[in-house]
């Protein structure tokens, strides 16, 4: 079975706003994705265990620190950071999207993934 839907895990980190993240995951969700809301997370690690268990698709973040997003990428699934404060650099393979939300969900549900064809965890 593959996927139809896009599933993304937003999770806001450290002074990230959790009232921008709920606006942002009612983009996603109103363009078609199944939004994962994680909450408040305050580590990579708690992050990481999150996508771990819920098999996103792609991984959406405000809050996060440069050395955080470093880490975050390393995890190989696509990642997505927005809000303030923002990273002044990215890794490659990271995309800083918005403040525009149907661009920044846009973005988000036509990236290209490594598993697009392959089926869910779920499903095997």
């Amino acid at each position: 079975m593959n996927r139809q839907v896009t599933r993304v895990v937003l999770a806001v980190m450290g002074d990230g706003d959790a009232g921008l993240a709920t606006a942002f995951a009612r983009v996603l969700r109103d363009a078609g994705a199944e939004v994962v809301f994680a909450g408040v997370l305050a580590t990579v690690a708690d992050v990481i265990a999150t996508a771990g268990q819920e098999d996103p698709r792609a991984l959406a973040v405000t809050g996060a620190r440069e050395e955080d997003v470093v880490a975050l990428a390393a995890e190989g699934v696509p990642l997505f950071v927005f809000g303030e404060p923002s990273p002044p650099v990215v890794p490659d393979g990271v995309a800083v999207v918005g403040p525009e939300w149907d661009e920044a969900a846009e973005a988000v549900l036509s990236a290209r993934f490594h598993t697009a064809e392959a089926p869910s965890d779920r499903a095997r």
